[in-house]
């Protein structure tokens, strides 16, 4: 459900909706009867949350007498990214480690919508239903840790039912004791 799709007619638009744009019901159908005989292309626009396009455009011909075509628009489900945060000589994982994922392009809003993420206690961030390249930067350590420049930022490649995995590590801040 919440699939939408536009209808466009070569010949007999006469017979669409207004503006061609139509959403799937409960079921991910939609159901458009009385078109005129002719060719159509079925444009999938947006895919449901979670969900991407597989194949954008559909070609479907009505022919003469009304008869019935059945076309099937399949969605992939999006991928995951994790994102793992571990102290560098022990391996335990940090918690409240701020980071700022973007797409390639800089882009924020279908991710969240500041882009910034915590770790949990685990040390982890998970995001689900996302797609395409992204780029994880450490914004700001816990305190008694510094950010590793050389690994701060991170890009990864996350393909349709995908789960890819990043891990960064912070250094202990050095402490001298003197004792006497």
């Amino acid at each position: 459900a919440g699939c939408e799709v536009g209808l466009d007619g070569v010949i007999g638009t006469s017979t669409l909706t207004q503006n061609g744009i139509f959403t799937t019901d409960s079921n991910g159908e939609i159901h458009i009867s009385n078109l005129a005989p002719g060719a159509y292309v079925i444009t999938e626009i947006k895919a449901p949350q979670g969900y991407v396009m597989d194949q954008p455009s559909t070609n479907v011909v009505i022919g003469e007498g009304g008869d019935a075509q059945t076309v099937v628009i399949k969605n992939s489900k999006a991928g995951s990214l994790v994102i793992n945060k571990l102290d560098s000589l022990t391996g335990e994982p940090l918690e409240g480690v701020t980071f700022k994922v973007t797409t390639s392009t800089g882009d924020r809003g279908y991710i969240s919508s500041n882009g910034l993420y915590k770790t949990d206690k685990d040390g982890k961030i998970q995001i689900d239903g996302v797609v395409g390249t992204l780029v994880v930067t450490e914004t700001q350590t816990i305190p008694g840790y510094t950010i590793d420049p050389g690994s701060q930022t991170q890009t990864v490649v996350v393909n349709p039912n995908d789960t890819q995995t990043l891990t960064f590590y912070n250094t202990p801040s050095t402490t001298l004791v003197i004792e006497k």
